[in-house]
């Protein structure tokens, strides 16, 4: 709807894979401007990015896979920064999770561009995965254009009926994120404890670097029964890991530290 053929896009590098896919699928050329440390976000850099052709740029605020985030007034300084033609897309899938002092959520910042697309979704804090609902925040002009292009029936009844409920659902919500977000930060002090790094994260996950490769800690964990997910490049010798109730994160800790010990990796 916003870029056609042979324009461009800007996005991070490593950062959820669906806007790269999305710009090969609309022969988009783009620039995946690499994260500083292959973590974090800088601001430079994806101004430096951007071209007389770009008509969209993407960004994961709490970022996917990293854990990282844009504090607020580097943020703005983003949105007011970016020529007007171009579409900033500020995907909060983990928005809930992100604690951060200078942390803000784009919906404060609306009144710095018109062209702005503010993502959610009920996949993660409020737990409907299942029933792939979400949402985009814009002006009354963007969402009747993205509606000209949306697939009719998209949500069903259920995920719709679903959705509702839990927006109003305030107290489930907090006790949920206030859980993950304190066992995230145990899950990191034992991970660390045990000498490995542990990425900064606002997000309901934490990226660790095993020293090695993350494929095969990937597989030999999934002997375990065990399941996490292993990072392509730039971020090799690193896996990420889903924070779950006390004692799934106890499992992850105990199967990972014998996968390290027995050397099966």
């Amino acid at each position: 709807m916003f870029a056609s053929r042979d324009e461009h896009a800007v996005f991070g590098h490593p950062s959820f894979p669906c806007y790269r896919i999305g710009s090969i699928a609309q022969e988009l050329r783009f620039a995946a401007v690499p994260l500083r440390d292959r973590l974090h976000w800088n601001v430079d850099d994806l101004l430096d990015a951007v071209t007389p052709d770009t008509k969209l740029l993407f960004v994961a605020n709490p970022n996917n896979p990293t854990g990282s985030y844009i504090a607020k007034g580097e943020l703005e300084r983003l949105l007011r920064s970016l020529p007007d033609r171009v579409l900033a897309v500020i995907d909060e899938a983990y928005v809930e999770y992100a604690d951060a002092e200078d942390f803000a959520p784009a919906t404060e910042l609306r009144n710095t561009r018109e062209r702005l697309a503010i993502l959610r979704t009920f996949s993660k804090a409020y737990g409907l995965a299942a029933l792939r609902v979400g949402y985009v925040i814009g002006t009354r002009e963007l969402i009747t254009h993205l509606n000209r292009l949306r697939a009719p029936f998209n949500v069903g009844t259920l995920g719709q009926v679903a959705a509702k409920a839990a927006l109003a659902d305030d107290a489930h919500l907090r006790a949920s994120v206030e859980a993950t977000v304190r066992d995230r930060a145990k899950l990191a002090q034992a991970l660390e404890a045990a000498g490995l790094r542990v990425a900064p994260s606002q997000a309901n996950f934490l990226l660790v670097d095993v020293q090695r490769p993350g494929r095969a800690v990937y597989e030999a964990l999934l002997h375990e029964g065990v399941i996490v997910r292993a990072m392509p490049e730039p971020l090799r010798s690193w896996i990420r890991v889903t924070v779950g109730k006390p004692e799934q994160n106890k499992r992850f800790l105990d199967s990972l530290e014998r996968v390290l010990r027995e050397s099966r990796v």
